[in-house]
């Protein structure tokens, strides 16, 4: 969400962090997209489909378990029995998540954002939804490439996604804490 309104609001910033970012191709975004569709035209976009939530849940809980969110297991157990957590969106929230990409992808690749915008790019190097820091670099990339004069990316050893609750996190928050008043 955050690299979708930079491409649409950026320009009335005065900075942003990115945080536990990724990089899907569009295709993968359109083909989501699609099996939404197809699956809504018969059970309803308000069905909970554990099928498209496998598609972009299950591969990290099936490389890393629940501990793809943390490496600090306390965090990982609380995750694990609060009732609140774990739950699958709709098909509605699922297609709108892809359609934001969609236009998210379309708006990087031609360059709209704001140039001299002060931008952090942070993650946990053990990161799935980045890719273990791969997709976290290709997007950092991609704004430099197109212009982004005020763009930095510290890569977190170790972290996953979550790095506000990693073991860490003090050392996270000061960098935060840094970058913003050099930034800002």
């Amino acid at each position: 969400l955050t690299r979708q309104y930079l491409g649409l609001h950026g320009e009335g910033l005065s900075g942003a962090i990115i945080m536990g970012t990724g990089e899907q191709p569009t295709f993968v975004v359109e083909a989501g997209k699609l099996v939404c569709k197809v699956i809504a035209a018969f059970k309803g976009w308000e069905h909970r489909s554990p099928f498209v939530n496998s598609l972009v849940i299950g591969g990290f809980e099936k490389e890393m378990g629940k501990g793809w969110l943390s490496r600090n297991e306390e965090n990982v157990k609380a995750y694990a029995k609060d009732p609140m957590s774990g739950f699958v969106f709709t098909l509605n929230a699922f297609y709108h998540m892809f359609d934001g990409m969609s236009k998210m992808n379309a708006s990087e690749k031609s360059g709209n954002l704001p140039k001299e915008l002060p931008l952090f790019f942070v993650a946990g190097a053990e990161d799935p939804v980045g890719a273990h820091g791969k997709g976290v670099e290709t997007v950092y990339n991609r704004y430099v490439e197109k212009g982004a004069k005020k763009a930095g990316i510290k890569l977190y050893p170790e972290d996953r996604h979550e790095i506000l609750n990693e073991v860490d996190k003090d050392v996270v928050y000061q960098d935060l804490l840094d970058w913003i008043l050099s930034n800002i």
